[in-house]
């Protein structure tokens, strides 16, 4: 496929174009550009997303990739809310959370060791986050399912641990199953869908709402909020379940993981959204 020269600007948006009314005259490969043809079947238009980092692109992903994002927001909310409440305070995926947290132990309890148990969750979903990445590097051929799996038995590790009232093994798991989930939606090696933070989904969300509000074109701020209520929805559930079994919870999370790598399986298979690094 090839695009004029004129629109090879690099940026973090979509460019919608018809295939049949481009020239031959710039190869789109070159420009390291990536299709996703269903953003408009009806009208036979396609999106151009020009490589691009630091948010989210969530809304130039087709309708499937989109609702198995919003799956693994929930996941991760869910996941999320029972490592908060099973470790005490603390997060297994939300790492700016623990950042904080770590700077404020540090300052307020430095012969407390209080800042010692979210420094170790971030070294730990730091740790999965190198997993993923190198089990994407070598399952090339199904990346985002085989992510998906690594995290399911991370995740059923963790329930059996949390059943063995081994907590520590537990949410250690936990974390680095988050951690990895971060490698399940990539474009040219980097982050295209973050669905452990949400922060670049709001400021997405709140950018392309307002430019909707002032009559801006093309402004989708739905699947972004659509995101961040996936996770959302999550986290009540995780609170919710937690109440209801504990941490026998747990398990909850890991079925689900395994339900999304097995819907994974198909996204790999007919997707667009490839690696190239």
């Amino acid at each position: 496929m090839v695009v004029p020269a004129a629109l090879l600007t690099f940026s973090c948006e979509v460019i919608s174009f018809n295939p049949s009314t481009l020239p031959a005259s710039a190869d789109i490969n070159a420009a390291k550009c990536l299709l996703c043809h269903d953003k408009d079947q009806s009208s036979g238009y396609s999106s151009i997303f020009i490589a691009g980092k630091g948010f989210p692109i969530m809304h130039i992903h087709n309708a499937s990739t989109q609702k198995l994002a919003i799956g693994m927001a929930a996941l991760a909310g869910f996941t999320d809310a029972l490592g908060f409440l099973v470790v005490g305070r603390f997060f297994v995926s939300f790492m700016s959370g623990n950042s904080t947290l770590f700077a404020v132990g540090i300052i307020h309890n430095p012969l407390k060791l209080v800042a010692a148990t979210p420094l170790a969750v971030i070294l730990l979903f730091v740790i999965g986050v190198m997993l993923g990445r190198t089990i994407r590097h070598f399952n090339s051929a199904r990346p985002s399912a085989s992510v998906l799996f690594f995290m399911a038995a991370c995740l059923t590790i963790a329930a059996a641990a949390a059943v063995a009232q081994m907590t520590i093994i537990a949410v250690s798991m936990m974390a680095i199953a988050m951690g990895a989930a971060n490698n399940v939606f990539v474009r040219e090696g980097e982050v295209s869908i973050g669905v452990t933070y949400m922060t670049g989904t709001l400021v997405k969300f709140g950018q392309r709402l307002a430019g909707k509000l002032l009559g801006e074109p093309d402004n989708q701020w739905r699947p972004y909020l659509r995101l961040w209520l996936g996770l959302l929805s999550g986290a009540s559930l995780g609170a919710a379940a937690h109440a209801w079994q504990g941490q026998y919870a747990i398990w909850l999370a890991a079925i689900f993981c395994i339900i999304l790598a097995i819907a994974a399986l198909k996204h790999d298979h007919i997707n667009l959204n490839i690696d190239l690094d």
